[in-house]
């Protein structure tokens, strides 16, 4: 193409929108070095305005549109066009000094609640909810607040609880579960989450439940799952060998005891009892690898070979892990086991992984009568589409597993969804340090609209007031009925 003297030849540039291609002299900022081959090319250093600094002080004004890195990403703040001149998605030469940005490699200090609260509103996008704002941003669970609680210390007095919440998706199931795990947590309680796909982890293979139960355990104080390697030690240490053997029986116990005290002292040790405890490799690995680091022991199977007695076994393996918890500072453990739909539907065509499922289901059912901390909680939604009214999800666990409770997020009432408005618009004028009075009429149209919906879907309430207080806050004014 050819543009302004006839006689150069200039290359353009087309993003595949553009009514008009643009000089590529025009676009100095695409001017990036190609990486060698092979070597990685180093990530971007933050960027600081030299103009005006955020240390200490409020947010700067947003003039750009919500992007992970102005938007959601604690320590980058994208200056505005008084500022930089780039306020608008126009990519700024942060080479250039006339830009007024100069490279820096700390990260701006933002106040803790603010990067709290900027957290709370990108899990919200992603359709989540922490665990540290659930109880603030539940409405309208006040009696269902009362039940969760009381299965809550029901599980912790040594009376083992089962739970069932059933709900179409957005419309709270996935927040009644935090709820419950937070709840567990404040009482003290350790907790597992684990997410069923029906092929790796299902009801029909309960070893491979187990390791990944193990894997996702947590501790009241712990934000993400640490392992068991100082647990075991612990229990190891702190307790004589009756007390090992008699709470946590001839599988665990056993298993501890046969290990020589001053091993535990031993990186590599620690490291092959993790595996050898979370089912990771089967003893006789362990026991090879314990021979090869100087330590002879006899270490008896944790998991079962047998299928017909697998389900015993896990029962027996799930009680002695709770006791386990409470050896080791937890008053007890919670175990989430969600998307209980999905793997019913990939087993439900499949006879023999059916039958051993249920056979799981009812032997954790029959946990209700032993002494012991635990608490279970299955999550399921409706299998739409799957042609079968009966054979649902839910309430094949409830005529297995005795006892079950079952939980369903009530309808919210208009106040309600008004109530959750007001506290979600708080969490965001937080993160971001700005007003958004002026979207009150659309966020009361949004509620209507819920309100009114025959199968009102709360996640999609959420994102739809994000993206109001978004344009809110930009200075734009959403259009009614959108």
């Amino acid at each position: 193409m050819v543009l302004g003297d006839p006689t150069i030849l200039q290359p353009t540039v087309d993003f595949g929108y553009m009514s008009t291609p643009v000089p590529r002299g025009q676009l100095q900022w695409l001017d990036v070095p190609d990486p060698q081959p092979g070597v990685r090319p180093p990530s971007p250093p933050r960027l600081k305005n030299r103009s005006r600094s955020t240390r200490g002080g409020p947010l700067p004004p947003r003039a750009s549109s919500p992007t992970p890195q102005s938007r959601d990403t604690p320590g980058v703040v994208a200056p505005s066009p008084q500022e930089g001149s780039w306020g608008h998605g126009v990519v700024p030469n942060s080479h250039d000094p006339a830009n007024g940005l100069e490279m820096d490699d700390k990260p701006l200090d933002f106040p803790p609640q603010v990067a709290e609260a900027r957290r709370a509103i990108l899990a919200l996008r992603l359709g989540q909810v922490l665990e540290e704002n659930v109880e603030h941003l539940s409405v309208g669970l006040d009696s269902l607040h009362s039940t969760l609680l009381r299965s809550v210390d029901e599980a912790v007095s040594r009376r083992p609880q089962s739970l069932l919440f059933e709900g179409a998706w957005g419309t709270g199931k996935t927040h009644l579960l935090t709820l419950l795990t937070a709840l567990a947590r404040k009482r003290g309680m350790a907790s597992a989450r684990v997410a069923l796909d029906g092929e790796g982890t299902t009801f029909a293979e309960p070893m491979g439940l187990l390791k990944d139960m193990l894997s996702s355990l947590r501790y009241q104080d712990e934000a993400i799952p640490s392992g068991l390697t100082e647990r075991l030690r612990q229990v190891r240490r702190q307790y004589p060998p009756e007390a090992v053997r008699g709470r946590l029986g001839r599988t665990i116990g056993r298993a501890l005891l046969e290990i020589p005290l001053q091993a535990y002292d031993d990186p590599e040790v620690i490291n092959v009892l993790h595996d050898y405890f979370t089912l990771s490799v089967p003893k006789t690995r362990a026991i090879e690898a314990l021979r090869h680091l100087r330590y002879y022991a006899s270490l008896p199977a944790l998991g079962a070979w047998k299928l017909s007695e697998r389900p015993r076994r896990f029962r027996e393996l799930l009680s002695r892990w709770a006791e386990f918890c409470v050896m080791t500072g937890a008053t007890g453990l919670t175990i989430v086991f969600d998307e209980l739909d999905v793997e019913y539907a990939q087993t439900m065509y499949r006879r023999d992984r059916q039958e051993r499922r249920r056979r799981l289901l009812h032997v954790l059912g029959d946990l209700r009568s032993w002494r012991c901390p635990l608490l279970i909680a299955f999550g399921s939604a409706p299998l739409a589409g799957i042609g079968l009214e009966r054979d649902d999800a839910a309430d094949d666990v409830a005529s297995h597993v005795e006892g079950l409770i079952r939980v369903r997020a009530p309808a919210l009432t208009l106040a309600d969804i008004w109530a959750l408005a007001e506290k979600l618009r708080a969490v965001y004028e937080t993160a971001y340090g700005e007003t958004t009075g002026d979207a009150t009429l659309q966020i009361k149209e949004l509620a209507n609209k819920l309100s009114a919906d025959l199968n009102p879907t709360h996640r999609e309430f959420v994102r739809g007031l994000l993206e109001i207080l978004d344009l809110a806050s930009l200075g734009c004014s959403p259009v009614a009925g959108d």
